[in-house]
Order: structure tokens, then C-alpha cells, then sequence
């Protein structure tokens, strides 16, 4: 139930990214692209980033929700040393080659179960909003047990 707890607001909260919080849609999904695209890890400062930024290899804490409440507010994810203590960490990232209308949550999950590492246990996948402005990047995550 937490996993699915964490996908949801993490969904929601890059809903809202699309909704005008932030850089711009146009810009992080081509970043969102690009680092799915080269699916290799060069480790960045460590910070808090827009979850569209994240590259193979980064380890990440956040998005902290209360989940009583409706989310209104975009939150970026915090990226800290894997060496240390994380939430989550990027297995690895690829594109999905489709176009045309969204594809829905069943297609993911089938490039999920037929593309991500076994260790991953969660995934980030294109929303209606970013797929309409060119987001075809899904990013595999292992939680740290």
C-alpha cells in the first residue's frame, strides 16, 4: 500500500509541475528524455531536483506527503549520496518508441515488467500532460529495504 501511496503522489505532484509550477514542461521533459535516452549515471551535486531530472545511478529521499491532505504544491525530490541513507535509487531509465494519444497506465506497466531491472520496485512513467508535450521517459526505482 505505501509503494502505491508513494507512485500516486509522486504522479500527482508532476501532475502539477504540468500545470504551470516550475521550469517548463517543454524543457524538463527534454532533460527527462535526454537522461533516459543516455540511461548512464554522471553523479550531479546533491540537492533537491525536479524528479524529471533524475539519472541512472541517483539515490533520492522525498517527496515528503501527508497523504490526509489534497496535494496543491509541486515538490522536488532530494538527491543524496547513495553511500549514505535513501528512499529510492534510479536502476535504470529508457524511452518508450510509441506516438500518438496516451497510452494509458496498462502500457506502462507492461514496459515496466518487460524493461526495468528485477530489483526495481517502482517506476515513474509519462502522465496524460508531459506524454502530449513529448515525454516518453520511464524511470525504474529499487526502494532501500
Amino acid at each position: 500500500m505505501i509503494k502505491y501511496l508513494l507512485f500516486l503522489a509522486l504522479t500527482l505532484l508532476t501532475t502539477l509541475l504540468f500545470l504551470g509550477c516550475g521550469p517548463s514542461s517543454e524543457d524538463l521533459i527534454d532533460s527527462a528524455n535526454q537522461n533516459a535516452q543516455n540511461s548512464q549515471s554522471k553523479q550531479k551535486e546533491f540537492g533537491e531536483i525536479n524528479p524529471l531530472a533524475l539519472q541512472d545511478g541517483d539515490c533520492f529521499n522525498g517527496p515528503s506527503v501527508d497523504y490526509s491532505e489534497t496535494v496543491t504544491e509541486y515538490f522536488n525530490v532530494n538527491v543524496v549520496p547513495c553511500s549514505g541513507q535513501w528512499m529510492y535509487k534510479v536502476i535504470n531509465s529508457f524511452l518508450v518508441d510509441k506516438d500518438g494519444p496516451y497510452p494509458g497506465e496498462d502500457y506502462f506497466r507492461l514496459q515496466f515488467n518487460t524493461h526495468c531491472d528485477p530489483r526495481a520496485t517502482l517506476f515513474l512513467f509519462p502522465l496524460p500532460e508531459s506524454w502530449e508535450l513529448g515525454d516518453r521517459s520511464i524511470n525504474c526505482l529499487q526502494e532501500q529495504s
